[in-house]
């Protein structure tokens, strides 16, 4: 049971925290018991290991931001990768001084903890701690303040050679043998990069709280799902995929020699955390949510001038080159729908692919609103709410939509009001919902001719070392528990305001006798709010979250 006592605490321990992008026990855990990943199979048996609840959606930017913090996208304000304004008039692309709430290393840094904090995924600008801090996903690559202090960026060069931060993706999914190669190597190279500047900075600065994050696993499952999944076996089984695989695996084998290297090497005052922030699986289709609220009267689009516009673009060879062959079966990607969508009589839209959400055109909250205010807005999403989870796929007899939610029903905070009007989630994440309006289709689902891989809501969770319990699976735990556990096991009161719980059932009986759970009152964040990239950083980054299928 929690307490208030402040006195009653023996923690000291130091806490080393692997983030694995995108990992999901469907491969590791057949990986391991296969003898592919040894040293994993070492952990799980030194250790506590289940399954690790995701954010709503499962997607990077909201996920490690509430792990980082302990509590939900309403309270820090991260929703997706392009935050909106307060007033709604425009959005801005994520950055550092975007996050409302205070990070664990704010925390430990405050408390006179050392901390080192590796490539956390937005953690550019960097900020000062009491340690070090080394900038990840969407740094731009002209950067140079990438790390705090900034003298060590110089350092680091200097021991491990070009600093690759992130390797950007290809939009096509549709890679050549050659394509495929190339990128594989690029991204296994990225981790042994990482390696290497984490070794490095491990021997050389020492800290109480150290994390690390690494997203080769998350790229490599992106584009490369079908050769991984023994399920899709008609590609698993293909000659590309038995040429690519042994390729792809070096990841999980460099992953997994990393792992086995800092187990063996760290004392018996430190524990060791190793998490994702969302799954991986398959989707083999792709579900049109603007096509059905046009066909529901709620959207509305000028069919004549996207069928002309198309064939300007066909002409011109765009729609070849943006890497979507389903544009050509007349089908345009949302980062044109600006420009057909009508909005003096659209009511409701469907916001970026990996927001899963639908906005409602609002007035006096959008530019070009048109719903009211109250009863009309109320019934509207009523309406929406009721008729998605009863659209079938014809071809499975199974639901497209498992739930549809309104934000404050799964959220709390003063950002609420700053994200979409609902949430959609798809039946076991396996419909991929798409924001391209579809002009010929006569359905709202199409067939992926080459099964991609997208996220899913169970990450991964393990822990092991002084005071965790050994071969011992555990439940229901989410990604917002992490940050309370780590103070907790540190012995640093845990702010009152967070949202997740400290996982107790992981640690020893003696451990949690002799260390009461301690609060404090929270601390404001000072968040600067700035939209700080150039129009060049701009579209590095948008072509980057295109590449992982985001925009």
């Amino acid at each position: 049971m929690m307490t208030h006592n402040l006195n009653k605490t023996k923690a000291n321990n130091k806490v080393i925290l692997i983030g694995l992008d995108g990992a999901t026990f469907d491969l590791l855990r057949p990986l391991a018991e296969e003898g592919q990943m040894p040293n994993l199979k070492k952990i799980l048996r030194m250790g506590v290991y289940g399954e690790l609840e995701s954010t709503i959606p499962p997607y990077t930017a909201t996920a490690w931001t509430s792990m980082a913090t302990g509590k939900n996208p309403g309270k820090h304000g991260i929703f997706h990768f392009l935050v909106r304004s307060e007033d709604f008039s425009h959005k801005v692309y994520l950055n550092n001084t975007l996050i409302k709430a205070r990070k664990i290393w704010n925390i430990l840094s405050d408390e006179d903890k050392k901390v080192g904090i590796i490539n956390f995924p937005i953690s550019y600008p960097t900020e000062k701690v009491n340690g070090f801090m080394v900038s990840g996903f969407l740094t731009p690559k002209s950067a140079k303040d990438i790390t705090y202090p900034k003298e060590l960026l110089e350092k680091i060069i200097n021991h491990v050679g070009d600093h690759v931060i992130y390797v950007p993706l290809p939009i096509s999914n549709n890679l050549t043998e050659k394509e495929s190669i190339d990128l594989t190597k690029k991204i296994n190279n990225q981790i042994l990069k990482r390696r290497e500047m984490l070794d490095y900075l491990m021997d050389n600065h020492e800290s109480d709280f150290l994390m690390a994050v690494f997203m080769g696993l998350d790229q490599i499952q992106h584009k490369f799902w079908k050769y991984l999944d023994k399920e899709e076996s008609s590609f698993y089984n293909s000659e590309e995929g038995k040429k690519l695989r042994p390729l792809l695996m070096e990841n999980y084998y460099c992953i997994d020699n990393m792992l086995g290297d800092i187990v063996r090497d760290v004392d018996d005052k430190t524990s060791i955390f190793i998490i994702s922030d969302h799954g991986f699986g398959s989707f083999k289709k792709e579900f049109y949510l603007n096509r059905w609220l046009s066909d529901m009267g709620l959207l509305k689009y000028d069919k004549k001038r996207l069928l002309l516009n198309k064939v300007v673009y066909k002409r011109l060879g765009i729609l070849r080159r943006s890497g979507f062959p389903e544009l050509w079966g007349g089908v345009i990607p949302d980062s044109f729908q600006d420009g057909y969508i009508d909005w003096s009589k659209t009511k409701a839209y469907c916001g970026h692919s990996s927001e899963q959400a639908i906005y409602i055109n609002l007035k006096g909250r959008d530019k070009n609103g048109v719903v009211e205010p109250g009863t009309e807005y109320e019934e509207l999403i009523d309406l929406i709410k009721e008729e998605l989870p009863r659209i079938i796929d014809n071809e499975t007899g199974e639901k497209i939509v498992d739930k549809v939610y309104k934000p404050k029903n799964i959220y709390s905070g003063p950002y609420v009001k700053n994200t979409s009007d609902l949430f959609v989630v798809p039946k076991d994440y396996s419909y991929a919902i798409s924001p391209f309006i579809s002009l010929r289709r006569k359905g709202y689902l199409a067939k992926i001719s080459s099964p991609a891989g997208y996220h899913r809501k169970n990450g991964i969770f393990i822990a092991l070392g002084n005071n965790i319990k050994r071969s011992k699976t555990i439940y229901n735990t989410s990604i917002l528990d992490i940050t309370p556990t780590i103070l907790y096991l540190m012995g640093i009161p845990i702010p009152d305001d967070m949202d997740g719980k400290v996982v107790t059932d992981i640690f020893e009986d003696e451990f949690l006798d002799n260390n009461q759970i301690r609060f404090t009152d929270a601390k404001s964040n000072d968040s600067l709010n700035e939209d700080i990239y150039t129009e060049k950083e701009k579209d590095e980054i948008q072509d980057s979250l295109k590449g992982l299928g985001y925009l």
